[in-house]
């Protein structure tokens, strides 16, 4: 069994608790059964990297569909299939509330009082192959599920999107580690989301439903000036919707010579021409003869529209950590 902090974020925590577990189960013939609660999106997705965020679809292109769903129980088994060859399946879930606190007491209370809980359940199945020692490729299916929202998003409004939504998405990834210092690593998403109009709801996924990307290629160096440091670069380019519209039914007046009200349906399109893309860079080296460490971060992010016009955003962040 193992414990780990989580850092700050809803993709993570559920309930405000501030660590993760994990047990792990492995049978003679390597069947191995893992479940926890937290990191859902990591564990079940196999790739490796920094921090939650990775799979947070504000921030993130690893899986962000999964994302989603990330932050409460989850359950995985890997199965291997021959000798290069391992299968993964698992769920993992998420119940978030939004939640203010009080600046002198410290209570907790209900941003939205009149606003469910958003609740999301992810399926996930990944097919990892070894094509040589330092190439692996993956391939995976994940089936998301919103109760009464749609890709994070809920309603002040109770009918807002009280049919849900439900997600299907399709990743790719490889992993190519040449040599005991360097790892290239890279993912792409693609995912189309639908919605069940009961015609009780104010909002509805248009018939041919929400075409959503992800992506994100990364390189991490070890010893880069001494034995033991690291650093990490990446590209990214978060959940992004290329197309799709939502329809709004709004209560009218219809008839205006016998003053009937009825409903009205508008279509608007949802897709955004500016696309988000940012940059990472990661560095950490051990200190005090490894009891502890320093590390920094640093982000950009840009959005790109047609007329190539861009508005930066920077982010600068460091982190030392000892152990005793």
């Amino acid at each position: 069994m193992s414990v780990s902090q989580l850092p700050y974020g809803t993709m993570a925590r559920r309930e405000g608790l501030p660590f993760a577990t994990e047990i792990s189960m492995t049978s003679p013939d390597e069947v191995t059964l893992r479940f926890g609660r937290g990191h859902g999106a990591n564990a079940l997705q196999g790739f490796s990297a920094i921090g939650s965020g990775a799979f947070d679809p504000r921030t993130g292109g690893l899986n962000p569909v999964l994302g989603l769903a990330s932050g409460g129980g989850f359950a995985k088994a890997e199965i291997p299939v021959g000798e290069k060859t391992r299968f993964d399946v698992g769920f993992t879930e998420r119940q978030y509330e939004s939640l203010f606190f009080m600046p002198f007491s410290g209570e907790e209370r209900f941003m939205y009082t009149d606003v469910d809980p958003y609740r999301a359940l992810a399926v996930n199945a990944t097919l990892t192959h070894g094509l040589s020692d330092t190439l692996d490729v993956t391939a995976g299916y994940t089936y998301l599920t919103e109760r009464d929202g749609l890709l994070g998003v809920q309603s002040l409004n109770p009918a807002g999107f009280s049919a849900g939504a439900q997600t299907d998405a399709l990743t790719a990834g490889l992993s190519w580690t040449p040599n005991s210092r360097l790892q290239f690593g890279g993912s792409a998403t693609v995912a189309r989301t639908r919605g069940h109009d009961s015609g009780e709801q104010l909002f509805a996924v248009d018939n041919g439903g929400i075409v959503n990307t992800a992506f994100e290629a990364s390189m991490s160096i070890n010893g880069v000036f001494g034995k033991s440091d690291k650093a990490h670069f990446a590209l990214v380019q978060p959940l992004h919707v290329e197309d799709g519209a939502l329809s709004f039914t709004s209560l009218e007046v219809v008839d205006r010579t016998l003053g009937v009200i009825g409903g009205q349906r508008y279509l608007t399109p949802i897709d955004n021409r500016s696309r988000e893309l940012a940059l990472e860079a990661y560095y950490s080296v051990p200190v005090l003869d490894g009891q502890g460490s320093v590390a920094g971060f640093v982000r950009t992010e840009a959005k790109s529209s047609d007329d190539m016009g861009r508005e930066a955003e920077n982010l600068i962040g460091a982190q030392f950590r000892f152990g005793f």
